[in-house]
């Protein structure tokens, strides 16, 4: 939590019951506000979230006897959380609880993650153990008003019943009711029901102890890498346990891969996923050469199974330029409708130097099993900087994916040495320059 502390550094108060009292006669609900910048006892702004957007929430201490609660916002609100604390960096956001602000950290950065946190001074544990069941009950509370009328699972215990309702996200919630309340056929009611159920499996994780967490984990990693079915590996960029279960990232997020990896890899009630749920539009473009800078691709097509493509950047300028490994590519889905590729968003973290008349090359992933690329216009981003002076400049290239031999089997648009990898539709090449 090191890193949250940075973002947040908190305005520890002696007692987290009494710090301050916002200056309105108005009743506030419980949760984030944006405070005066003269005068941090003034609300100024309708909540940035309140506590029935909670999805997470835990108790901790630091090693120096510090106690804290961690939490983290529905993905709902996880944009308004981030542009607010944008707004915020360099002053203070307080947490109001029973009409006192009893915390105000100062914001250092954007918080773009939802994680929030709030920390004590030592000697009052008691007192923090009051306000997280508290909080804890009052985002229970909120769920368990919108299902008053149902049924609950006999087959768990309470405790289990209050960790499921907790993971709710307030905002699905309303959802599902307002669609099963809809005057229409029974099967969306049903649709609705399936939905929620759905959800209610994935979230019951958290009856899970950490010792089992480690142990589930630890075997769904050698499932993974031992999978033959690349439309899964292909698709996961990383695994993590948490304090609420285990969460496999994913780049394409769909009900298809979803059930496809608890039928293949491990269906387990500790697993959630997490990764882009429906394309993003993205119609930017910018220049391929620049400032003596050009990016562009080693073959004016590929077929459109080919797993990379390569690319080529040239420094024709008088001064070093710094790259990394990082790109992000978009493809025309409908004329002049351009959308994100879910490609794996991990990248080394290193920066190569290209010096004058220099070149580096560029193997991007296209990840065909995950999304199956079409034929068509593809687009490739990619960040340079000057070194001096300081300056980064993002370029574009365009290239093809095509599903015609006498298209993607022509020569190389530049001057390379081939070098043949296992696979057949892959390339590897090392860039030669002109004579």
């Amino acid at each position: 939590m090191a890193f949250m502390s940075y973002l947040l550094l908190a305005t520890s108060c002696s007692n987290p019951s009494q710090k301050g009292s916002p200056s309105s006669s108005q009743h506030l609900e419980n949760g984030w506000y944006t405070l005066h910048i003269q005068n941090e006892d003034t609300i100024i702004h309708e909540p940035i979230v309140t506590v029935k957007d909670f999805v997470e929430l835990k108790l901790d201490s630091s090693s120096v006897g510090n106690y804290f609660i961690t939490g983290k916002v529905s993905k709902h609100k996880q944009q308004i959380w981030a542009d607010k604390t944008a707004q915020s960096i360099g002053h203070h956001i307080g947490f109001v609880f029973q009409d006192s602000i009893i915390t105000a950290p100062r914001v250092n950065a954007s918080i773009k993650s939802g994680m929030f946190q709030l920390t004590f001074t030592s000697g009052h544990a008691k007192e923090i153990c009051t306000l997280y069941q508290h909080l804890r009950k009052e985002k229970i509370d909120s769920i368990n008003a919108l299902f008053k009328t149902w049924e609950k699972d006999t087959t768990l215990t309470q405790t289990q019943q209050d960790s499921i309702i907790f993971s709710l996200d307030y905002i699905e919630a309303q959802s599902w009711l307002k669609m099963s309340a809809q005057p229409k056929a029974d099967s969306i009611q049903k649709d609705t029901m399936a939905h929620l159920e759905s959800y209610i499996w994935q979230e019951q994780k958290i009856c899970y102890t950490n010792k089992e967490l480690q142990q589930i984990i630890k075997e769904l990693g050698k499932r993974i890498l031992k999978c033959p079915h690349k439309k899964i590996t292909e698709n996961v960029w990383g695994w993590y346990s948490d304090a609420n279960g285990i969460v496999v990232q994913l780049n394409w997020n769909t009900p298809e891969i979803r059930t496809l990896f608890r039928q293949e890899i491990m269906d387990s009630r500790a697993i959630r996923f997490d990764g882009e749920e429906k394309l993003k539009a993205d119609n930017r473009s910018f220049a391929s050469d620049t400032l003596g800078i050009k990016l562009q691709p080693v073959y004016a097509a590929y077929a459109d199974t080919a797993s990379y493509a390569t690319f080529i950047l040239q420094n024709q300028s008088q001064q070093t330029i710094e790259c990394g490994e990082a790109y992000h590519i978009t493809f025309e889905k409908e004329p002049d409708n351009w959308y994100e590729l879910p490609v794996h968003g991990i990248f080394n973290s290193i920066a190569y130097l290209v010096e004058p008349s220099g070149n580096h090359v560029i193997k991007a992933h296209l990840s065909p099993h995950v999304l199956p690329n079409k034929p068509g216009r593809y687009r490739l981003f990619y960040e340079v900087s000057l070194t001096k002076p300081r300056k980064r400049i993002l370029l574009m290239t365009e290239f093809k994916l095509s599903d015609q031999e006498e298209e993607f089997k022509t020569p190389p648009q530049i001057d390379i040495h081939k070098k043949q990898s296992n696979e057949s539709n892959v390339v590897e090449i090392e860039y030669i320059p002109s004579e």
